[in-house]
């Protein structure tokens, strides 16, 4: 996977805020029209992201419970493929989220922190005249407008950042203390 679409990241970020309210039944009678095959490298992508915080997260220390860290605490397959068939449908946002007032709000803070996060850093340039922007997960910097681009890390400390307010994390992991 070398770039994301606006459609993609909006998968990804309504999975995050819509799964913490599905029970476990209400996540297996999802059905899905149909399959895609991007859908299902996106949703790799994303357990292997995990996989990797699982390994840092292990490395020193383990200063958040691993059981919070277990993928199927914070991502779900079929969510979120069929997130990324309505996001691609072009449906509203509403829809895309439920009809959930919380989890739009909590959508568009997250989407809007990316997108700040993003400018700050640079990796963010005009849009196409489509109006669609990608973000572009190699960090090669963009060759097309409208791209903003996100290092995929896969190694613990591969890029140094002290500005803790450049940080994202699209997915919340709840904490019992």
């Amino acid at each position: 996977v070398q770039t994301l679409s606006e459609e993609d990241v909006d998968a990804y970020l309504s999975q995050a805020v819509c799964q913490r309210l599905k029970s476990s039944p209400e996540l297996q009678q999802i059905k899905l029209p149909l399959l895609s095959s991007r859908a299902v490298q996106l949703g790799s992508l994303y357990v292997r992201g995990i996989s990797h915080l699982l390994g840092a997260n292990n490395a020193s220390g383990c200063p958040l419970p691993s059981a919070a860290l277990m993928p199927w605490h914070v991502f779900d397959g079929r969510l979120f493929h069929s997130k990324y068939l309505l996001a691609h449908r072009g449906v509203e946002k509403n829809e895309l989220l439920d009809d959930d007032p919380s989890c739009l709000s909590q959508f568009l803070l997250l989407k809007e922190k990316l997108v700040e996060t993003c400018r700050k850093r640079s990796r963010m340039g005009d849009k196409e005249e489509k109006q669609q922007e990608d973000i572009n997960v190699d960090g090669d910097g963009g060759k097309e407008e409208a791209k903003m681009s996100i290092k995929a890390e896969t190694e613990c400390g591969a890029e140094e950042d002290t500005e803790d307010e450049d940080k994202i994390f699209i997915h919340v992991i709840p904490l019992k203390i």
